[in-house]
């Protein structure tokens, strides 16, 4: 082919490149699908289901969080008597509404990653960080915290046992104020009573963190809501998520997932803690992507001193910093070599963090950590949650049982989850990146709990954030997230909002379950 022959051909495909150049410039970004869809899904919530109706509730009728409020002035809600809406639930629904609108119209106009960042960033302040905070300060007006009984009810009142030197695992609640707040939902009623008054199901490590707030909160301000800790961790996720993937649409859409997440925004505001060990499996990971092994090591073993919902994520962090890419790897030493030093100083610091703590009275400990939580036999929950979405809601509908009280053993599907879990082992080591260990992790947690007694909309508040995440860190194919996100989240409202329950109540009235029998 002569000079003149080459030039042509190579100058042949300057307009195509170009094209393609300018074509991806101009494309849509990826935040500009997922952030402004999270506003909205969270703006639908508060107009459907008004989860914070409490809070005006308690604004227009408690005269103590009146006055206590008073020095807001004009921006206290003043709708017309006529009204019969919340009006702290509109103004946040209209408020998600028109971020959702200006995210959208300056990621259409090729707004600077940082001028997107901000509005994230306003968001979260204004749709969970002020919410939050009226919890809080509604909390601290009544001298009656509001909020997850566990989470923040019982929580500062274990940490006062375990400071008086006795375990908080085998702590009598029911003459608390947590007995007050579990005695206002009728629904454990004919169960007995709440079994949290007789059970604590937090790991060590959750009081280690909370602790030192506890001490500094009760010294400054006379008292303690955990949420002063889960706002700080929740605002580390967002900044964590937004380091893992290398694009800035996908670190923004990362940090959108964590900060608006419509799986995670109420149980955020409601003091769910869950965002705590999320917030260090992701240090852990950022710190094994950067070489520092023995430090991501005992970050995680930190994690999951603080809650089992860690758990099903350490094995693949740990294959990941094996270095194995197939399972004749794991038959040479040099995998084995590298996990030394991790597996034994995330050991070590498990153990020195739950240790003590257990050992003030070991059979409390592995009554509530492990017997209570398992659902074997003894005082437990009501199958299938309050309500859940896993699999005892099969057992339920085909009547397999006769009271949400019987126990029922789940060991059997131990035989489903262990090839599951070498199946995404095998994944884990394909790719071989530590950013994959949330993906796998999080298939493993809701696989986990799926096949369990109880499964909490809580429960999926690690994968809620961490599989999208690993996703985009990883820059895999965005609906690998978010289609199971989206199944969790009808999971959620069917079961948490009981839409079908008008329906059911009908045909139980007209007598039809009797008559057609079968499904």
């Amino acid at each position: 082919m002569c000079i003149r022959d080459s030039l042509r051909v190579a100058g042949a495909g300057f307009p195509a490149r170009r094209e393609r150049d300018l074509t991806s410039s101009r494309r849509i970004p990826l935040d500009a699908a997922i952030v402004p869809g999270l506003l909205l899904l969270i703006a639908r919530d508060l107009s459907l289901f008004d989860p914070v109706r409490v809070l005006a509730w308690r604004l227009f009728h408690d005269p103590r969080l009146e006055a206590a409020a008073a020095w807001l002035g004009p921006l206290l809600p003043r709708p017309s008597g006529d009204l019969d809406r919340d009006p702290v639930a509109l103004l946040l629904a209209a408020l998600a509404t028109l971020l959702a609108l200006a995210y959208a119209a300056l990621a259409v106009v090729g707004a600077r990653p940082s001028t997107r960042a901000a509005v994230i960033a306003v968001a979260g302040l204004l749709l969970v960080a002020l919410p939050s905070t009226a919890y809080i300060g509604m909390g601290a007006a009544t001298d009656r915290p509001y909020g997850q009984d566990g989470g923040v009810v019982q929580l500062p009142l274990a940490l006062d046992v375990l400071l008086a030197g006795e375990s908080p695992y085998a702590a009598d609640y029911s003459g608390t104020m947590l007995a007050k707040q579990a005695r206002v939902s009728a629904f454990w009623e004919e169960y007995g009573g709440n079994p949290i008054l007789h059970h604590h199901a937090y790991l060590p490590g959750t009081h280690l963190l909370m602790m030192p707030f506890y001490l500094g909160s009760r010294a400054l301000f006379g008292f303690f809501d955990p949420r002063f800790v889960t706002l700080l961790f929740y605002a580390l996720v967002v900044v964590l998520a937004a380091r893992l993937p290398r694009a800035d649409d996908a670190r923004l859409a990362a940090a959108g997932l964590a900060a608006l997440n419509p799986l995670v925004y109420w149980h955020q505001l409601f003091g769910a803690n869950d965002l705590v060990f999320v917030a260090l499996i992701l240090l852990a990971v950022l710190a094994a992507r950067q070489g520092r092994l023995v430090v991501a090591a005992a970050v995680m073993g930190l994690a999951c001193a603080t809650k089992q919902l860690a758990w099903p994520f350490a094995p693949f962090f740990f294959v990941a910093i094996s270095g194995a890419r197939a399972w004749r790897d794991l038959l040479t030493p040099a995998p084995w070599r590298r996990l030394v030093a991790p597996v034994a100083v995330a050991a070590v610091v498990f153990l020195v963090i739950v240790v003590p703590v257990a050992a003030i009275d070991f059979d409390a400990f592995w009554g509530d950590i492990v017997e209570y939580n398992v659902g074997l036999p003894g005082d437990n929950y009501p199958l299938g949650g309050t309500p859940g979405f896993g699999f005892a809601n099969f057992l339920i509908y085909f009547g397999l049982v006769e009271s949400l009280g019987d126990h029922v053993s789940f060991s059997a599907f131990y035989a489903f989850l262990i090839p599951l879990g070498l199946l995404v082992v095998h994944r884990q080591m394909r790719d071989g990146g530590v950013e994959m260990a949330l993906v796998t992790g999080s298939v493993a947690l809701v696989a986990a709990v799926y096949f369990s007694r109880v499964v909490q909309p809580t429960y999926l508040i690690p994968a809620a954030v961490l599989l999208p995440v690993g996703v985009l860190a990883r820059r895999r194919r965005a609906a690998l997230a978010l289609v199971p996100l989206l199944l969790f989240a009808i999971a959620v409202e069917v079961a948490e909002r009981q839409v079908f329950k008008t329906v059911w109540d009908q045909a139980v009235a007209a007598d039809l379950p009797a008559r057609l029998g079968g499904l």
